[in-house]
């Protein structure tokens, strides 16, 4: 327990009042002794009399710290869901130019794949091998009236026109 000036009077003031006139001999009542631990732990306490204060200062300050840091992370979060929403739709508009450029139908357009327009390009050349119409196996001698009712088939097919 750290003394300071206050504490040495104190001391000198008990071992006056006990009679011992500073021949080296100390001797205390049991009041005196109370008397001087009051004064030290009213001393102590005044010293940190803001203590409460303080770690109710400290705690509000890391609730505080917690909350921002929870605000960073929902935004950074936020972040990362836009981003995502944004490469997608850069994918699929690469997808839908590369479709209309080499002439891709509509139902083909979400089969594109690729990550670049050279690999989708690439991949819209196989897609339309497999779905360019094939020939006819008559030579196109059939002919399919694409206009007209029954009637008028009938008749064209009997040479009644």
């Amino acid at each position: 327990m750290p003394h300071d000036a206050s504490t040495e009077n104190a001391a000198k003031d008990t071992d006056q009042a006990a009679g011992g006139g500073g021949s080296g001999e100390r001797t205390f009542t049991q009041e005196q002794v109370n008397d001087l631990i009051a004064r030290e732990k009213g001393q102590i306490q005044s010293r940190y009399a803001d203590y409460d204060d303080l770690k109710t200062a400290a705690a509000r300050l890391a609730e505080l710290e917690e909350s921002k840091k929870s605000d960073v992370e929902k935004l950074a979060s936020e972040r990362d869901r836009l981003q995502g929403e944004m490469d997608r739709a850069a994918a699929e508009n690469l997808r839908l130019r590369v479709a209309t450029s080499k002439g891709l139908p509509a139902d083909l357009v979400d089969r594109l794949r690729g990550s670049t327009q050279e690999e989708m390009e690439a991949d819209a050349d196989q897609l339309l091998e497999l779905v360019k119409p094939t020939p006819s196996l008559d030579g196109g001698t059939r002919h399919v009236a694409a206009t007209g009712d029954m009637n008028t088939l009938l008749r064209r097919s009997a040479g009644r026109t």
